[in-house]
């Protein structure tokens, strides 16, 4: 059985969550996980994040994701839920999809809002200045990897 690989990418506030919950209760994908860095700032079902824990966050989800990959048979779609606003951050992602020959898409969540509306949106505190400061560093991916990426419908 082919594994697939859904990686979105957005700004705090766009929607990326909502997206990931909705893809995750799709029937059409069968069994999915959601690996997501945020989930190492939950405390008792309440955000709280600490910069000092990001790094660590990032790696283990990945972890998380290449045990989704690679040991557990009955996950067929593996949903990275991260802001993935590089290529840096998308590569170690596409690289272990692409050796275990999973099916790979590149999900571009776009809300269409404002930096002001993105920073009153997103449930994480993100304050206007961190928004602008990701708007302003989302790279276009690498032109190798836009076949992967699907539009939304």
């Amino acid at each position: 059985m082919t594994k697939r690989v859904i990686i979105l990418r957005g700004v705090s506030g766009s929607g990326k969550s909502t997206v990931a919950q909705i893809l995750f209760n799709c029937e059409e994908l069968g069994t999915a996980y959601i690996c997501s860095a945020d989930k190492a700032f939950m405390d008792n079902g309440e955000y709280k994040f600490d910069v000092s824990k990001l790094e660590q966050a990032h790696a283990d989800c990945f972890a998380e994701f290449v045990e989704c990959l690679s040991k557990y048979s009955k996950i067929q779609t593996v949903i990275v839920d991260n802001t993935n606003l590089s290529n840096w951050e998308i590569a170690p992602y596409i690289t272990y999809a692409r050796y275990t020959k999973a099916e790979i898409e590149i999900m571009d969540v776009e809300s269409g809002l404002s930096a002001e509306q993105l920073a009153k949106r997103n449930v994480h505190g993100v304050p206007l200045n961190s928004i602008k400061n990701m708007m302003a560093r989302k790279e276009k991916l690498l032109p190798h990897w836009q076949k992967y990426v699907v539009k939304e419908e």
